[in-house]
């Protein structure tokens, strides 16, 4: 949404629900409860009933709407905070979850302005899994040194669900987004393997087919093995 609601305006989750929910019906008539029901998966009256302040959220709903309102990672957290608010009663409680809360509104101040490349090295060097979904969209930048930093990013994460789109990047016309991508995959450990084996045989694309055979070496499996090879331990990879 061009215009959403920005979570670390507000010190109530309802209020911000509200306020992401009309502007959502103002800029697109099948906007609204339903729609964010819809999309986090929840019942339109129990979304309904807890923006009127009769019913709580609970853990489950909390993340399913961190969902369903597709949050960034900093936005999702001052979320979670802001429902954790509306639960407490214990004064120190509050005081100390709007502490976090100030922090990580200064913290997403600071990144606001940030270009793609910076929060790649960023996200790369917080090793986090967080940005793993946006990291593997860099994978296909116009830039190649925005491509190889998320590689490299993704490489630090060690996030198995990056798996497919590394596997993707081994064919990338640049050496350093394919080298970067590798090093990830190698990284990634045996779950790699039987992946390797496959695009080995199916690529027609000697680029890739080679960065495939140094990440089943480097993974102590020589580009010789087959899938029986599973069953046996894979060798120490020498350096």
């Amino acid at each position: 949404m061009a215009h959403a609601p920005n979570v670390f305006d507000f010190s109530d989750v309802r209020a911000y629900l509200r306020a992401h929910v009309e502007e959502s019906a103002a800029l697109d008539p099948e906007g609204g409860v339903r729609a964010l029901a819809r999309r986090a998966a929840l019942s339109p009256g129990f979304l309904s009933n807890v923006l009127a302040g009769r019913r709580n959220l609970s853990e489950r709903s909390v993340e399913a709407l961190v969902g369903g309102l597709a949050l960034e990672p900093l936005p999702a957290q001052g979320f979670r905070i802001l429902a954790r608010l509306s639960w407490c009663v214990s004064v120190d409680d509050r005081a100390h979850l709007t502490t976090q809360l100030e922090a990580l509104a200064r913290r997403a101040a600071s990144t606001l302005n940030e270009t793609p490349l910076t929060r790649a090295l960023r996200a790369g060097r917080a090793g986090r899994r967080e940005e793993t979904q946006w990291l593997i969209g860099q994978l296909e930048a116009a830039d190649p040194e925005l491509r190889r930093t998320a590689a490299w990013a993704l490489d630090r994460a060690r996030d198995p669900r990056a798996l497919e789109a590394l596997v993707e990047a081994l064919g990338d016309p640049t050496f350093e987004v394919r080298s970067a991508a590798g090093w990830a995959l190698v990284h990634l450990g045996d779950i790699v393997a039987p992946r390797m084996l496959t695009l080995m045989s199916t690529t027609t694309c000697e680029d890739t087919r080679e960065m495939a055979s140094l990440v089943l070496l480097h993974l102590g499996r020589p580009p010789g093995w087959s899938v029986v090879d599973l069953l046996m331990p894979a060798a120490v990879p020498s350096y």
